[in-house]
């Protein structure tokens, strides 16, 4: 679950879907409260931000 919401927050999937935010998006899609998504968000964002220092480390050492 952590890796899909961490997608949907790098891939902007709820502005491209008509959401003003993702905890709006996984509160219709998911039938949660928007505290819960919230929640479910938070705990994503430390694996988003993992994945996108190792793009960093794979971009520095093509160079």
């Amino acid at each position: 679950m952590r890796a899909a919401v961490a997608e949907a927050e790098r891939r902007g999937l709820a502005a491209d879907t008509g959401y003003p935010d993702t905890v709006e998006l996984l509160t219709d899609l998911l039938r949660i409260s928007a505290q819960e998504a919230r929640r479910r968000i938070e705990c994503a964002a430390p694996q988003v931000r993992s994945r996108s220092r190792k793009v960093w480390r794979v971009l520095a050492a093509a160079s």
